[in-house]
């Protein structure tokens, strides 16, 4: 009994370690799935957030308006349409910001260019340049830094 016990043990551990083998390939299917998963998410909440902010200013001739005169300079605002060109700007950076963490975290499958010509396109004007120096401290430093690294290679090249 124990020779026949000692010729399977072998074959046992064989089909063990196959076996093993297995499930953890089986484990990394299913991690590739589930970080597709999580960046097609990520992907349609952002997407979802642009075109909510976008419906907005669409659909609203008063924001538009008073965002066209925001970007010549806050200077053109009243108080109440300050707080809604804030509150629009606001939105947009927390956006961005979004956008760009899921980048930097590789959750998101979208080009870097691509955030960088948002950034540009929507700070390019003076209201927007001061609305986000009065308020780039309230953003995490690794976005701070990187808004102020796109709007200074902006600068650079303008110059």
């Amino acid at each position: 009994m124990k020779k026949l016990l000692d010729k399977i043990n072998p074959w046992l551990a064989l089909v063990t370690n196959i076996g093993v083998l297995l499930g953890v390939v089986m484990l990394l299917v299913e991690l590739q799935q589930n970080t597709r998963a999580i960046k097609n998410q990520t992907a349609y909440a952002n997407i979802s957030e642009w075109i909510a902010l976008s419906r907005e200013y669409a659909l609203s001739p008063d924001l538009m308006e008073i965002v066209l005169r925001g970007n010549e300079g806050i200077e053109n605002l009243t108080p109440d349409e300050y707080a809604r060109y804030f509150q629009y700007l606001s939105s947009y950076i927390m956006i961005t910001e979004v956008s760009f963490n899921s980048i930097e975290d590789d959750t998101f499958d979208y080009d870097e260019a691509a955030n960088r010509r948002f950034i540009l396109q929507a700070f390019s004007s003076p209201g927007a340049r001061a609305y986000w120096d009065a308020a780039k401290f309230s953003y995490t430093e690794r976005f701070r830094n990187y808004m102020d690294e796109v709007l200074a290679e902006a600068d650079a090249e303008a110059e």
